[in-house]
């Protein structure tokens, strides 16, 4: 989360060094991640019975946190790519709406973690209409960056930043939302 909040931040202030520590320690975390994974496959091997839902719990959860990874690396990445290559910074309008889309992101993944850190099941219907009111928000943001690219001629290294930072923090949003899914669909998550 606040990986993402640095990474489009940081654009109008071109603050490329930054952006490349935080994308540092997103890769040694997808790294880590990795490195779990196949930790996690001997463990898996010697389970038996009931033991195997447990295990493909476990292999669930590795799967949607890698998958936050990688969107959340190649948010970064655009970012940090962006500001190294020294490109003209996106509008104020366009930065508007990017940080308007980063603040809403980070407001909705500070509940996530909290129903999940506290595993509260009541949050799971009131976050997932969250989530659909981001994406359909998120939507009409794209169409506005896309009307504005075309009524504007505009560059296209900003246009491909802002498409992926609204198209991976759609998908972030998603992912930890079936994170959240999961717990309460497997009991580790408080009875409504």
């Amino acid at each position: 989360r606040k990986a993402l909040r640095i990474g489009i931040r940081e654009i109008p202030r071109e603050k490329e060094e930054l952006v490349k520590r935080v994308l540092a320690l997103i890769q040694a975390n997808t790294l880590n991640s990795r490195k779990k994974q196949k930790q996690s496959i001997r463990f898996i091997r010697r389970l038996q019975g009931d033991d195997l839902v447990a295990a493909r719990l476990y292999w669930l959860v590795q799967d949607l946190l890698q998958d936050l990874g990688q969107s959340s690396e190649l948010l970064l990445r655009e970012c940090a790519e962006f500001l190294k290559n020294k490109h003209e910074p996106p509008s104020k309008e366009q930065m508007a709406v990017l940080l308007a889309s980063e603040q809403e992101l980070t407001e909705y993944l500070l509940k996530v973690e909290e129903a999940l850190r506290n595993k509260d099941q009541q949050r799971f219907t009131s976050l997932q209409q969250e989530k659909r009111a981001f994406v359909e928000r998120t939507n009409q943001r794209l169409d506005d960056v896309l009307r504005w690219a075309h009524q504007r001629n505009a560059n296209g290294k900003t246009l491909a930043l802002s498409l992926t930072i609204l198209m991976e923090s759609k998908d972030i949003a998603a992912i930890s939302l079936r994170l959240l899914k999961l717990y309460k669909e497997n009991g580790l998550a408080q009875k409504e």
